[in-house]
């Protein structure tokens, strides 16, 4: 229900509340974060950057070094990642 005091337009309000690729829901009970976490670090890794440092991945994903760390040893752990002087690709 809208408010009359308040100005801003209900399309306006609905896009503020609307999830983006960037900022996605996160349903309490079904949202899995250190999966979403892990994803962020294979997002990372694109045709332009196939190879990156620790730090240069921890920025991309959003994650501290020590939580892309993690995931990154996780990944070369199952072989989706391999570590090659001082980068992972």
């Amino acid at each position: 229900m809208a408010n009359p005091a308040d100005p801003t337009p209900a399309a306006d309000k609905a896009a503020e509340s609307t999830p983006t690729a960037a900022t996605p829901e996160k349903p309490s009970d079904s949202y899995v974060q250190s999966f979403a976490r892990g994803l962020s670090v294979i997002r990372a890794f694109n045709a332009e950057h196939p190879a990156q440092t620790l730090t240069e991945i921890a920025q991309a994903s959003g994650l501290t070094r020590a939580g892309a760390r993690r995931i990154l040893l996780t990944l070369v752990g199952l072989g989706y990642v391999r570590p090659t002087a001082g980068c992972f690709g």
